[in-house]
């Protein structure tokens, strides 16, 4: 299996935050983003500070290799959603990164028109659907919005994190929108 289709199927483990939101309610959940953000902390300046591998080096992007992974961005991300968002709005945000990025990154691979280096139409079109969805099935017509931008900042977030800025961004949208509209 391709590095990136297996990156990206680790993405599936971030919903687990989600799962965890709905099934034991907003504390837990950020009880245990916040005890693995700490957890991943400690292993990430460990593994940067003192170059000890840890078991997923062959699946690090170059940019990786010296600094915090996409992951340790995510909890991060997942204890700043489930502080400051309304459940639904922050559990849609973390789940555009779950299911809308990784579908981008696999239709992607596959895709034939490249818009820019690592991007394609078929990618971002997988990532506007799948977002679409997410966005609809747990915020409602707010959610339409947010998967829009959820998306054009992954297609256009290169040197940023996307775990970090996506989630952020969509997951602010829809906050001020709810909070507008109520």
């Amino acid at each position: 299996m391709e590095k990136e289709v297996r990156r990206k199927l680790i993405h599936l483990l971030s919903g687990g935050v989600v799962l965890i939101l709905y099934l034991f309610g907003r504390d837990i959940a950020l009880l245990v983003s916040f005890v693995a953000l700490i957890a991943l902390l400690v292993v990430e300046l460990v593994r940067i500070d003192y170059r000890v591998k840890i078991g997923v080096e062959e699946l690090l992007r170059k940019k990786e290799k010296k600094a915090f992974l996409g992951a340790t961005y995510f909890l991060i991300s997942a204890v700043i959603c489930l502080s400051l968002f309304p459940e639904n709005v922050a559990a849609a945000s973390l789940l555009f990164i779950t299911f809308g990025d990784m579908l981008a990154a696999i239709v992607g691979r596959y895709g034939r028109h490249r818009v820019f280096k690592y991007k394609t139409a078929e990618g971002f079109l997988a990532e506007l659907l799948a977002n679409l969805v997410v966005g609809y099935l747990f915020v409602g017509l707010v959610g339409i919005l947010m998967a829009i931008i959820a998306t054009l900042v992954e297609f256009f977030s290169f040197r940023a994190d996307d775990n970090l800025l996506v989630p952020l961004l969509s997951g602010s949208t829809g906050a001020l929108l709810l909070w507008i509209l109520r």
